[in-house]
């Protein structure tokens, strides 16, 4: 039986968590079931390797080698696209970006769309770096914002 600290077990290639995640897991170890696998020797904390993988597989869904949590969103179709929320954390959306646009009323994809590119840049701090971030967002599933008007006589 092996025994893994945090740090090695988040420089472990087999496991795709971070240091912060794993310690997340602990923290929550009684309602998630990882307890079992954890030994606490004073302030320092290992997991059961066999244990802990034991744990990971009735925690995660394996599909086309990627690991999956159960508790993610599993999109079907465009519709249920459009009805993700900004603060959905599959987004990774900053705090900033998911503040400015509920300020404004859009807190899901769907609201997004019907705004321009030129309506969010007015917007009070929302500078490139968010503007960066929602566009990838946009891009991640291949939507559009709403276009801009055209003046009378203004070329395409």
């Amino acid at each position: 039986m092996k025994y893994l600290s945090v740090d090695t077990l988040a420089a472990y290639d087999k496991y795709p968590f971070s240091k912060g995640q794993i310690k997340s897991f602990l923290r929550q170890r009684k309602e998630n079931g990882l307890d079992e696998a954890v030994i606490q020797l004073g302030r320092r904390i290992y997991l059961k390797e066999d244990l802990f993988d034991k744990w990971l597989d009735s925690f995660l869904v394996k599909r086309n080698t990627k690991m999956i949590p159960l508790d993610a969103p599993i999109i079907k179709d465009k519709t249920d696209i459009l009805d993700t929320r900004l603060d959905d954390p599959s987004l990774k959306l900053s705090v900033r970006v998911i503040n400015a646009l509920s300020k404004i009323n859009i807190v899901r994809l769907r609201d997004l769309m019907k705004v321009s590119e030129l309506d969010l840049q007015k917007l009070p701090y929302f500078g490139q770096t968010c503007m960066k971030e929602t566009r990838g967002i946009m891009k991640k599933f291949k939507l559009k914002f709403k276009p801009l008007k055209r003046e009378y006589g203004q070329k395409e």
